[in-house]
């Protein structure tokens, strides 16, 4: 995928970015150091300056990790309010939880559970209980 900077525009400063996708106005772009992500406008893409690291040169800094052996639901409702359950775990916790890596796909995919370190309590058992995510059977690239 197409490697850029691109501005955010919470503080309008410029970052190293992939391209996702093309949205109707703008690109879908991932901020490779951080991890979040946003659409910009093609106005705010830039090539990488040669003094900046290209991600060949120094690796994404943010990992992309999943909630191993669980799937989101589909509906984007309750996506939503399995984002908003997540968050709130965090926040009580002050964004300290466990994190064990379960496995690692061969794309380097990571997949892992999150715990409170109080009660020792996964956030996948949280968002199962509450019907927000359903059991992951199987491994899609082990």
């Amino acid at each position: 995928r197409p490697s850029k900077r691109a501005q955010f525009s919470s503080d309008r400063a410029w970052y190293r970015a992939r391209l996702e996708g093309r949205t109707g106005d703008g690109f879908q772009v991932l901020f490779i150091d951080y991890g979040n992500s946003e659409t910009v406008p093609a106005a705010r893409l830039r090539p990488i300056p040669a003094g900046v690291p290209s991600p060949a040169q120094v690796p994404a800094q943010a990992a992309e990790y999943h909630l191993a052996y669980i799937k989101p639901p589909k509906d984007e409702e309750l996506k939503r309010d399995a984002a908003a359950l997540v968050e709130e775990v965090l926040a009580e916790h002050g964004g300290q939880v466990g994190c064990k890596v379960e496995f690692k796909e061969r794309s380097g995919r990571v997949h892992a559970t999150l715990y409170s370190k109080t009660t020792g309590e996964s956030i996948s058992s949280l968002l199962l209980r509450s019907g927000l995510a359903k059991i992951e059977r199987r491994r899609l690239d082990p």
